[in-house]
């Protein structure tokens, strides 16, 4: 179907001066400077729109009225099914939001629904957006990924037995020999904790990085570190600016930085209240308590932000590193992340295939290799998914829900929902 004009009122004569006058003008910006071009293009084209409609055929929809309705109504079985308290979701394709969806409620004991505007802590999905972070200093030459990040941060985070030493690409990767144990559950006990106190107590694993797969939620927090040390900045602040606030969003990784404070939800776990975001404790004056270059407990699971916000994350790691114009890090630095760097599909499809701040799921949806970040805690669970083959994917974050893990590694209710979005939205 081509694209056409309507007249509305003038003479046939009239429209083929109106066409000589376009060729004219064509040819006469080739003789133009590229600039003047424009201008005389555009100026034409304000004048004749002024007499003239453009007729523009609607593209055709990636689904139908009747796709939406088995969509939502499918959504309410799993909501029903897995007791959702809350959720919103927002599917993307070709860089943009396409569709969004809420359910239930942000604070019950206020009556607030979910909306597209209501923020959510987003747990361990946080670790996505900190090797964004991580990878911005890359591109500006500032960090090596594989440098020793005891020589960075001047911190021992390296053990007494190990050859190598551990480096960023293996702290993004849970491939480095620092674990969670008791020293890190118990950071925040009679205040924070720095990391060189949780470092001395005990927080490494036998071998050498790389070796092997272990998730570590200590090793992502001290990402953090690492980006203070480097740039003498807090961690929260570096975030903020350039990565949040470059992208005009209102998220943040401490709850007192969020403009629209009414707008984050509450946490339930089995229907009870588990805390509430909006008076959480952990915030900017509190992790100001740690020594600069040794946070540890904001990096990994403390970013609050919008399911909407989330898939323009998603955008950037599934696409160019790209949202809206803006390029955040490189398509090199998206590579990066992306490639597999623990793990192969062959002998290892539900849990240990692991890229930089992304685990790769080989058998999440039929047909498709989905990347992505899942988060659980506290109530919440959610997530980031995409196929990077054609640029699709979803994002996921709910306050409360119930449903345990399926046999691919998937929490329930992100397995559930990622195939039914390629399935009614992309298949």
């Amino acid at each position: 179907m081509g694209m056409g004009f309507r007249e509305r009122g003038g003479k046939e004569d009239f429209i083929m001066r109106i066409i000589a006058v376009l060729l004219i003008t064509l040819l006469l910006a080739g003789c133009s400077t590229r600039n003047e071009a424009v201008i005389q293009t555009s100026t034409f084209v304000r004048e004749i729109s002024i007499t003239f409609e453009r007729i523009i055929p609607d593209p055709p929809p990636l689904w139908t009225r009747a796709d939406l309705e088995e969509f939502e109504r499918q959504m309410e079985d799993i909501n029903r099914q897995l007791r959702v308290n809350g959720l919103s979701l927002a599917v993307f394709a070709d860089g943009e939001v396409i569709y969004t969806y809420n359910h239930g409620y942000a604070s019950r004991s206020a009556d607030i629904p979910a909306c597209d505007n209501t923020r959510y802590r987003s747990a361990s999905v946080s670790k996505t957006a900190t090797a964004i972070c991580a990878m911005i200093l890359h591109d500006r030459g500032l960090l090596d990924l594989d440098e020793s990040v005891s020589k960075i941060t001047g911190l021992n985070m390296d053990s007494r037995s190990q050859v190598a030493p551990n480096t960023t690409r293996h702290l993004l990767s849970h491939t480095s020999t620092i674990v969670d144990t008791s020293a890190y559950h118990n950071g925040w006990e009679r205040g924070p904790k720095t990391a060189e106190q949780i470092l001395r107590n005990g927080v490494f694993s036998s071998g050498e990085p790389g070796r092997r797969y272990q998730y570590s939620n200590f090793a992502s927090g001290m990402v953090a570190a690492v980006i203070e040390s480097i740039t003498e900045q807090r961690f929260y602040a570096f975030a903020q600016e350039n990565l949040f606030e470059l992208l005009s969003m209102d998220a943040a990784y401490t709850r007192d930085l969020i403009e629209d404070v009414d707008s984050i939800a509450n946490l339930y776990r089995s229907g009870r209240l588990v805390h509430n975001v909006q008076t959480w404790g952990r915030t900017t004056n509190l992790y100001d308590r740690i020594p600069l270059g040794q946070s540890w407990g904001l990096s990994e699971c403390e970013m609050i932000i919008s399911a909407t916000d989330l898939a323009r994350l998603g955008i950037i790691v599934s696409g160019d590193g790209s949202v809206d114009g803006i390029q955040v890090i490189t398509t090199e630095s998206v590579m990066e992340m992306r490639a597999p760097f623990m793990g192969s599909f062959e002998n290892d499809l539900n849990n240990h295939v692991r890229g930089l701040g992304l685990r790769i799921f080989g058998n999440a949806v039929e047909n498709r290799v989905i990347t992505g970040h899942a988060g659980n805690a506290l109530g919440m669970v959610g997530g980031l998914f995409f196929d990077c083959s054609d640029r699709t994917g979803v994002a996921i974050l709910t306050n409360g829900c119930s449903g345990g893990v399926n046999e691919n590694g998937m929490h329930r209710i992100n397995d559930e929902i990622v195939k039914l979005v390629y399935e009614i939205f992309f298949d």
